[in-house]
Order: structure tokens, then C-alpha cells, then sequence
């Protein structure tokens, strides 16, 4: 419950901080995210294995962006503490064609259950590194909060989620062409991320979810430069177990 409450208090600091820091201009995009996943647990699902097939779409849902696959590990104690790690290959579109892409990320979670309700806190340190010798290598650190509902007779359950993103990121600035040339490191909270969603089980093997999801870039983050975006994401995913 201690960790549950301090990442509430972390995701409120950055949410303050970005309605202080608010900019006139709007830029905004509807996305669109499926995917396919294969799961296998084994010591009595404590150990389970995730192979992800990943697909995003941008520019109102009308230009694929990049697409991954992944392979997730992940842990679970009997106290409902886990720890889990995961590597994605990433295909990214840039402005001469797609990138390949190398995603690291290391987990540490908590679930508290009682009655119908679950709680769950996340902590993710990820890292990612390019092909292209001209983007440097990011660092984030991702704080998540999620709440289950079971609802009783009902096979379409909810969940919401809230995450914040902490950023750590060399980039170069050009303050007069071909004059001055500046390397800095950006740092701070770069952006929000909600998330509304519920899954349908078929049976014990097939399972459908979809999700509603508001990412809100920080207008205070170096990055941006007073422009941040807002993405509306509609989720599709087919989970295959085992």
C-alpha cells in the first residue's frame, strides 16, 4: 500500500506540473494499436513467457508508424510481488524509411486484492538504442498505477490505468546555424498516459481485449518546445494462452 501511494503522489506532481505549464497550441492524432500475444505459464503460473506482435498506426489511423515484436518474462511471488523484463525489436518510421529499433525494460510490480477490486503498482526502467547513429540512446523511467473490477456475472470487465513517463535524453542544439553547436540533456516528466479497457475470454485459451487510451506529452519537457501533442489510441489485442 506504502508503494501504491507514493506512485499516486508521483502521478499527481506530474499532472500538476503540466497544467501550469500549459501551451496554446494544439496538436493532436488518433492512433490506432493491435496486436497478437502467445502466452505460457509454467510453476503453477508463476513463471509466464509472452512472445507480442505489435502493429501502430498514425495520422488518424492511416500510416503504419512502426510495428515491434517482443518476447516478456515475468515473475510472481507469493505475496504478490513480481519482477519481470522484456526486448522488443522495433521497425520505426523516420522521414527516409524505418529504423530498427532495440527496447530493453526491467519491471518491478505489486497487486493488492480484496473482495472485487485489484490494485496494482509498476516501476519500469527501459532502455532504448537505434540503428541510426545519428539518435542517442533513451532512458525512461515509467511509473503505472492500474485498478481491476470484477464484476460479478459480467464477462467484460474494466480496468483503468494512469502512468507517468521521467525522461533522460542527450539532444543537440543548433542555436545559429553553422555558428554554435550545444549538447544538452534533457530530463524531466515527459508525458501522461490514460487508459480505460476491459477483455472478453472466449474460453481458456483465446481472450480479446480492447482499450481506450489519452497520452498527453508534458509542455514543460525540453523536447517539445512549448508543443506538445495529445494522441487518442484505439486498442485492439488477441491473447493466445497455452
Amino acid at each position: 500500500m506504502k508503494i501504491l501511494c507514493y506512485l499516486s503522489l508521483l502521478l499527481a506532481v506530474a499532472q500538476i506540473n503540466d497544467v501550469h505549464a500549459q501551451d496554446s497550441t494544439v496538436v493532436q492524432d488518433f492512433e490506432l494499436w493491435t496486436g497478437i500475444k502467445i502466452e505460457k505459464s509454467f510453476l503453477e503460473e508463476k513463471l509466464d513467457f509472452g512472445l507480442i506482435q505489435e502493429f501502430r498506426l498514425d495520422d488518424n489511423s492511416t500510416h503504419l508508424n512502426v510495428f515491434f515484436t517482443e518476447l516478456e518474462t515475468k515473475y510472481t511471488l507469493k505475496n504478490n510481488l513480481y519482477f519481470g523484463g522484456a526486448y522488443r525489436f522495433i521497425k520505426n518510421d523516420k522521414k527516409d524509411g524505418f529504423i530498427s529499433q532495440h527496447r530493453f525494460n526491467f519491471d518491478i510490480g505489486y497487486k493488492y486484492e480484496f473482495d472485487r477490486l485489484t490494485l496494482g503498482a509498476r516501476a519500469r526502467y527501459q532502455n532504448r538504442i537505434s540503428s541510426d547513429e545519428d539518435e542517442a540512446a533513451v532512458t525512461k523511467y515509467r511509473f503505472k498505477l492500474k485498478a481491476d473490477y470484477n464484476i460479478k456475472n459480467w464477462k467484460l470487465d474494466p480496468y483503468f490505468s494512469a502512468e507517468v513517463f521521467y525522461r533522460g535524453e542527450d539532444y543537440t542544439i543548433n542555436y545559429i546555424s553553422e555558428v554554435t553547436e550545444d549538447t544538452q540533456r534533457a530530463t524531466g516528466f515527459e508525458k501522461m498516459r490514460y487508459t480505460l479497457g476491459t477483455s472478453y475470454k472466449f474460453n481458456e485459451r483465446f481472450e480479446l481485449g480492447a482499450y481506450y487510451r489519452i497520452e498527453r506529452e508534458m509542455s514543460d519537457f525540453p523536447l517539445f518546445y512549448n508543443t506538445p501533442a495529445t494522441y487518442y489510441i484505439g486498442g485492439l489485442n488477441l491473447t493466445i494462452k497455452l
